[in-house]
């Protein structure tokens, strides 16, 4: 008994289960097949340099997420008004509160940002690489610091940020130079 081979058929075995394979590395390695992700908005009113997408998102230091997307948005009519648009994903899971059952998982992302900026949570985009140019967008609750919010429709809550520290040495200078 001798089976006869068909090249064209062990052919296309292969190249479907290499193409099967290269697919299921690309979709693991991407990390977002098994895990779920809050999406926010953020809008800084000064040029962030270095803000890229896949930049790290930290909440008290701790990382959270990443950047998903940076745009330029123009709100009026005229261009001389614009806001830098940074879309952020945070991971399910990270943000967890276990003092009982008023947990921040049964939260949806409008609730949870809610609660969070009444509680003084404000974006900061900050420096994580000062030789690369690399930036990183830091969460934290500074209740005392007024919210900057952008006031632009987006089908994600609105984060807003507040003054770097650049920001607030320039007023200072502006205020003592008058």
């Amino acid at each position: 008994m001798s089976a006869r081979a068909r090249p064209r058929l062990v052919g296309l075995f292969v190249l479907v289960a290499a193409a099967l394979t290269f697919a299921g590395i690309a979709l693991l390695s991407s990390g977002q097949i098994f895990s779920d992700h809050r999406t926010f908005v953020v809008f800084f009113p000064n040029a962030v340099g270095g803000l890229k997408p896949g930049a790290q998102v930290t909440l008290r230091q701790v990382p959270v997420g990443e950047v998903s997307d940076v745009q330029l948005v123009f709100p009026g009519t005229n261009y001389i008004d614009s806001r830098i648009m940074v879309v952020l994903q945070v991971r399910q899971g990270v943000i967890r509160n276990i003092s009982g059952p008023s947990s921040v998982a049964h939260l949806s992302d409008a609730e949870l940002a809610q609660a969070f900026v009444a509680a003084g949570l404000r974006a900061v985009a900050r420096s994580s690489s000062p030789v690369a140019g690399q930036k990183t967008v830091d969460l934290d609750f500074q209740p005392n610091v007024p919210a900057r919010f952008a006031g632009i429709k987006t089908p994600y809550p609105e984060i807003p940020t507040a003054p770097t520290g650049m920001e607030l040495l320039n007023d200072k200078l502006e205020n003592t130079l008058q």
